[in-house]
């Protein structure tokens, strides 16, 4: 946790930097934690609020975003706005949980979808186990 609120405090405070971002102009940091099907994140939310008040003062840091990074890139690749689909998850009661439950409990979600790159990748690699295993379709 400190890390992650040493690391939010550099960016904001420009000791360090990403590259081709002024920080000046930017409106929203979201964390993210990257995780597929984490479940109790309530009290995970809770404890980094409570142990990083510092990092969560500025009002540009938004709730810790929980997700497995092939649904946000696949929503994404479908059209959705990165920046609009976090900022509605972050403006409802979803805020706290991760991101797969707004994409499915939500009717304000731009539904599920898995990037074309991983949906083809897992076609090669059934392909090519099926192959070795001499197994039929």
């Amino acid at each position: 946790m400190r890390q992650l609120g040493n690391r939010i405090s550099d960016l904001l405070a420009d000791r360090a930097t990403i590259f081709d971002i002024n920080i000046s102009h930017v409106e929203r940091v979201w964390p993210i934690l990257v995780t597929a099907d984490m479940t109790q994140l309530e009290p995970l939310h809770d404890l980094i609020a409570a142990e990083l008040p510092d990092s969560y003062a500025d009002r540009r840091v938004q709730s810790l975003l929980v997700c497995d990074p092939e649904l946000l890139m696949g929503i994404v690749e479908g059209g959705a706005s990165l920046i609009g689909m976090l900022d509605r998850r972050q403006q409802g009661p979803f805020a706290k949980l991760e991101l797969k439950r707004w994409v499915f409990e939500d009717h304000g979600s731009p539904g599920e979808r898995r990037p074309g790159y991983a949906l083809e990748r897992w076609e090669r690699v059934t392909a090519a186990v099926r192959d070795v295993l001499q197994l039929q379709e």
